[in-house]
């Protein structure tokens, strides 16, 4: 399995040891593939929730250490 880059990461919870579900832009793998840009808005990845790149840079830069964020289904 490639290693994908997940920009903008803010965790959200462990899902279990080593592996931490949270908040990213979308996923970028080493062959310069871009995972799930067709699918935003839908179930489509391991747990996490991925927003277009602009939107998780807004939010990565916005949210302080701590702050509480609410997710709405």
């Amino acid at each position: 399995m490639q290693q994908a880059d997940l920009p903008h990461f803010l965790g959200i919870y462990e899902a279990w040891p080593d592996f931490m579900n949270g908040i990213h832009g979308l996923p970028l793998l080493s062959s310069g593939v871009r995972l799930w840009a067709s699918t935003l808005g839908s179930p489509a990845s391991y747990g996490c929730i991925i927003l277009d790149l602009a939107a998780a840079e807004d939010l990565y830069n916005w949210a302080d250490p701590g702050v509480v964020v609410e997710i709405n289904p």
